[in-house]
């Protein structure tokens, strides 16, 4: 036998045991590697804010403004829908703006970042009280800041008439104690300038900055008490015009089994501002309520179970409020819903649902025992590894020479 023969057999069983230990090695630690957590992922970067009419600004200084009140080429006034009003009232104002053309499209200068349609800003302290209306949100064809937003404003061309652009923006004020409400009349800043010049890089820029006001009067609302008479026993402090529906989760359900009753109230009014209307006498138990505002609407869910059988019909569910338009009181109430109750099945615990009912939650899958699936997979394939090593390395002992 050559020595090269010899060194070959020699070697073989080695070289063979060694590429199995590597295997070993390799198999464990890819096992090991699949068993870790994975690392935890970063939380991604918030979205950037659109700059939309909520863009927040800053205020235009009013100490060396000019009063330019009395000139009258921009006037600024505040018009109740109507006065008087009561007290738990969401009060409609219209801000109206009128300004003349040429001052407006020679004279006047942009006095933030954004360019706006009006380039002013309107300043008051009563300002950040006042809330949208529902049928003007994201309404206007002529931007401007009111107070430190940007808003849409309604463009109004029977008003403007020829020479001068009037827009008014609309917002609501929740007024809520009898007496007389003053609110100061709001101020206008603007910046003007006599001319613009042209430059190279800047383009049109204006020869000199002149920062000007103009200033309202001042509003007194008429606060008046609400009535005493014909106020129903059930009102609970609803002022404004309200619709009110009810729906039901399921028709049909077992005795004890809980059942959701969804109250939907819509409305021009405050509707924060009164106790939920309460369900009417019935043989059924209310477990729990939750109470929301959602896009404009107070939805209220109420988990309720039926404690009998004879239980057929929900009734209505009312509202009282107070219709400030008619100084009367009225009453918005849903439809019945007709249910269909079953007896409850031997051996079924309350609260237990029908099987013709809500769908019952469905039992969550055991929980695995043992150890983790990479960790056995490392044990078994280094068991096998191995063992094809050790195979090996008899093979090539009983091999002749």
């Amino acid at each position: 036998m050559s020595v090269n023969t010899m060194e070959r057999d020699r070697g073989g069983p080695g070289r063979a045991f060694e590429r199995c230990l590597r295997l070993v090695a390799c198999v464990g630690l890819a096992g090991l590697a699949a068993a870790r957590p994975p690392a935890a992922q970063p939380l991604p970067a918030p979205p950037a804010q659109p700059a939309g009419l909520a863009q927040g600004l800053g205020t235009l200084p009013l100490d060396l403004a000019e009063d330019r009140t009395a000139e009258g080429s921009l006037r600024l006034s505040v018009e109740p829908e109507r006065n008087p009003v009561y007290a738990g009232e969401l009060v409609r104002l219209s801000l109206w703006l009128e300004v003349e053309r040429e001052l407006l499209e020679e004279h006047m200068i942009q006095p933030f970042r954004r360019e706006l349609d009006l380039p002013v800003q309107v300043q008051a302290g009563w300002l950040d009280a006042l809330v949208p209306v529902a049928d003007e949100l994201d309404v206007g064809t002529k931007s401007l800041a009111l107070g430190g937003s940007i808003v849409a404003a309604r463009d109004d061309v029977a008003r403007g008439g020829p020479g001068r652009t009037a827009a008014v923006v609309e917002r609501a004020l929740l007024v809520e104690r009898e007496g007389a409400l003053v609110l100061d009349g709001p101020t206008v800043l603007f910046a003007t300038t006599d001319g613009f010049r042209e430059d190279l890089v800047q383009g049109r820029v204006p020869n000199e900055r002149v920062d000007a006001l103009v200033r309202a009067d001042d509003l007194t609302l008429e606060v008046l008490p609400l009535p005493e008479e014909g106020r129903p026993f059930a009102f609970t402090g609803a002022v404004g015009r309200f619709e009110l529906r009810a729906e039901a989760e399921s028709r049909r359900v077992t005795v004890g089994e809980s059942l959701r009753l969804t109250v939907v109230i819509e409305g021009d009014g405050d509707l924060r501002g009164f106790a939920p209307p309460s369900l009417p006498e019935a043989d059924v138990e209310v477990r729990g309520t939750l109470d929301e505002i959602e896009a404009g609407r107070r939805i209220l869910r109420y988990d309720i179970a039926p404690r009998s059988t004879r239980v057929d019909v929900l009734p209505a569910v009312e509202l009282s409020y107070f219709d400030p338009l008619d100084a009367a009181y009225r009453t918005a109430a849903s439809e019945p819903i007709t249910i269909y109750v079953d007896e409850r099945r031997a051996g079924a615990s309350e609260g237990e649902g029908a099987s013709s009912g809500t769908s019952q939650a469905h039992e969550d899958p055991p929980a695995e025992t043992g150890p983790p699936r990479p960790v056995v997979f490392a044990v078994v394939g280094g068991a096998l590894a191995m063992a094809l090593a050790i195979g090996l390395s008899r093979r090539s002992r009983t091999r002749p020479g």
